[in-house]
């Protein structure tokens, strides 16, 4: 400031200010830096007489650049000074992983000026957690590791700024101080909590939905203690979850999503106090208001809208209009993608810019090599070799639905089984002539390859999802995975002697672990599949239908699969750290087995054609991602870009352009 007071009193008018815009440039850099104003600040010597002349003139041009502060700092400043973008990068071991579906990644402090995202570590061993909590102030380029938040989801900001509560995959809602020390656990046996969304209100309470059947929003202390509800899932309306609950600004309402089997998501809105609930927009879905309330942003299938808001009426009271910046989805193509975006109070957005998510669907060599098989790049998902080596079975998503497709491997045409679906797993029949196919809306079919379908397991719990698991060679018992939130159990299907006799079905192991991703060993005597009964997630084996169980992985592992003569266990795992396909020599003996030592076969992770970080998707909870061919040396794998984002981008003074853009529509 004192440099800015000179530079007007100079009297040679070249090296003056040539107009108060260059005057209101230097003013808003020391803005941005208040330690400057502060330091700049001193008591000063007594003043000469010889100098009064210049101290007078000083004061006169302070005051004009006092005018010109409160000029920049007046309420509609930020629409004048214009629309403004920012990256900001994190570091390369720190860049920012998207966990999982659904999921948001990152969150903004209320005043803008601090971000909080998960970060990912991609050498992690597989089974362990990959990411944690990361600190980035915006006032400098160092990025901060919040201890104790090891595999945190969803993070949100207090109303003061100064904690960030998230949750975990072990049922817990926890907070922690930005300040330092150890989170602080609010509640915990969190159903679904690994999907679960919160806002932090201003009386200290956390309102949260999560991926749970039997609940719908909850709310807690910020200091922890008892669990209650705040809204119930209506069933004559279909009614599968409430979600993504934010703070309607000067009120005790929340805006949330609700979800149902039957039609479109869409908003509604429920008082704190009272209870009562109305819905605000329909086909819309994960709800932010910005602005102070001024305008709902908000989700439409795959588009990402803004529409002018009143926070008294709770109602829209404009057209919606798109947002023109791309921003990152945790899956593009699926029914309810997240987009990884979050807003400040003060108007401040942060995103995650999109980028090329398609994948490709290929052949992968015991020594790593790829060939990619003759299918464009789309979001594929689940593949599945036929018994008989001919074909590949695979979901496509497209827009908010699926797409059951049949690849020949040697005439490489495709056909489709089902379109509009919304499946979730498939599973060859022995004899390579129908699919077993799971979907959130219509259970278990088995869908023949000529058109016919048998239902065999229905859904007939709100909330509930079926995957698919396996057959044994002689059709006679289907594995499947039932999940409840966090629940996952591992049931079998056991078909009846007749074509028209109904099929029984019956838990094969139900703890309270998580179980799921079973598969059926070639002779049909053994079940491998994925628990996390350790304390993380492992591959074991299992006599069937009952005796001894063996570990089969030693660091943590996924995605087990059969060779076709049940002499190799492959599975997803880690060797040296590095993220690899492990394979494991399997040896029968009489009624036993004998394993041999996991073995990395090639890493999961390579440079792509385009220079960028790529690695093959990943096993979980949604089935196995990948599958081996009959001859037992190739292996069909989808390769995508690597899930992590070094990219941060930053908004500000963004409402003018919508107001413009809303005006002319």
């Amino acid at each position: 400031l004192k440099q800015m007071i000179e530079r007007c009193l100079r009297k040679r008018v070249r090296y003056r200010y040539h107009s108060i815009a260059d005057a209101r440039v230097d003013i808003e850099e020391i803005l941005s830096d208040p330690q400057g104003i502060t330091s700049a600040v001193a008591i000063a010597p007594p003043t000469p007489r010889r100098a009064l002349p210049l101290v007078a003139a000083t004061v006169v041009v302070t005051g004009i650049v006092a005018a010109l502060l409160a000029w920049i700092l007046r309420p509609e400043a930020a629409h004048s000074i214009g629309l403004q973008r920012v990256s900001v990068m994190t570091p390369a071991n720190r860049p920012v992983a998207i966990t999982g579906w659904p999921t948001r990644s990152l969150t903004i402090s209320p005043d803008g000026r601090r971000l909080v995202y998960i970060g990912a570590n991609l050498n992690a061993p597989a089974g362990s957690p990959r990411n944690q909590l990361e600190l980035r102030s915006l006032a400098d380029l160092a990025v901060r590791d919040l201890p104790g938040t090891s595999g945190a989801h969803q993070p949100f900001f207090s109303p003061d700024g100064q904690w960030v509560a998230f949750f975990t995959t072990s049922g817990e809602l926890k907070k922690v101080s930005l300040a330092g020390g150890s989170p602080i656990t609010l509640a915990e046996k969190i159903n679904g909590s690994q999907w679960g969304f919160g806002v932090w209100t201003k009386d200290d309470t956390i309102v949260f939905g999560t991926a749970a059947s039997r609940n719908g929003l909850r709310r807690v202390s910020a200091e922890g203690g008892k669990v209650t509800d705040v809204t119930t899932l209506d069933a004559a309306r279909h009614e599968t979850f409430h979600w993504f609950p934010t703070l309607v600004p000067g009120s005790r309402a929340v805006l949330f999503t609700v979800l149902r089997t039957s039609s479109h998501p869409e908003i509604d809105a429920v008082m704190l106090d009272f209870g009562k609930r109305r819905m605000v927009l329909d086909n819309a879905s994960m709800p932010l208001l910005v602005d102070g309330g001024r305008f709902l942003l908000f989700q439409r299938e795959q588009s990402i809208l803004i529409a002018p808001f009143d926070t008294k009426r709770l109602s829209v009271t404009g057209p919606a209009v798109p947002l023109t910046d791309k921003v990152r989805r945790d899956r593009p193509g699926s029914g309810l993608p997240v987009a990884q975006l979050a807003v400040s109070q003060t108007g401040t957005l942060a995103y995650l810019p999109a980028t090329d998510t398609a994948a490709e669907l290929g052949l992968v060599s015991r020594d790593g090599s790829f060939k990619k098989l003759g299918l464009p790049p789309g979001d594929y998902t689940l593949p599945r070799v036929s018994p008989d080596g001919h074909a590949v079975a695979f979901i496509e998503a497209h827009g908010q639905k699926t797409t059951v497709r049949v690849y020949d491997l040697q005439r490489g045409t495709t056909t489709n089984l089902g379109m509009d679906e919304d499946d979730t797993g498939l599973a060859w029949s022995p004899d390579s002539r129908a699919l077993a196919v799971s979907s959130f809306s219509k259970g278990l079919v088995l869908e023949s390859l000529d058109g016919t379908k048998r239902q065999l397991v229905p859904t007939s719990t709100r909330g509930l999802i079926l995957r698919t698991g396996s057959w044994s060679p002689d059709r006679k018992h289907f594995s499947y995975v039932v999940q409840n939130g966090s629940r996952h159990d591992i049931w079998v299907l056991t078909m009846g002697q007749k074509a028209d006799e109904k099929p029984s079905a019956a838990p094969f192991i139900n703890s309270a672990a998580a179980e799921y991703d079973p598969q059926f060993s070639p002779d049909g005597r053994w079940l491998a599949f994925v628990s996390n009964e350790s304390g993380r997630f492992e591959v074991y084996v299992q006599r069937y239908p009952k005796g001894e169980r063996l570990a089969v992985s030693t660091n943590g592992g996924g995605g087990p699969v059969w060779s076709p003569d049940g002499k190799e266990l492959f599975f997803q795992g880690s060797d040296g750290g590095v993220p690899k396909l492990m394979a494991v020599s399997v040896v029968q003996e009489g009624d036993r087995l004998r394993l041999g030592k996991p073995i990395g076969l090639f890493d999961l992770r390579g440079p792509g054609s385009t220079g960028t970080m790529e690695e093959y998707l990943p096993s979980g909870n949604a089935g196995v991602s990948y599958d081996v061919v009959p001859n037992g040396k190739e292996f069909v794998m989808v390769r995508r870009n690597a899930a992590a984002a070094r990219e941060i981008v930053l908004v500000q003074n963004w409402s003018q352009e919508l107001e413009r853009a809303a005006a002319t529509k």
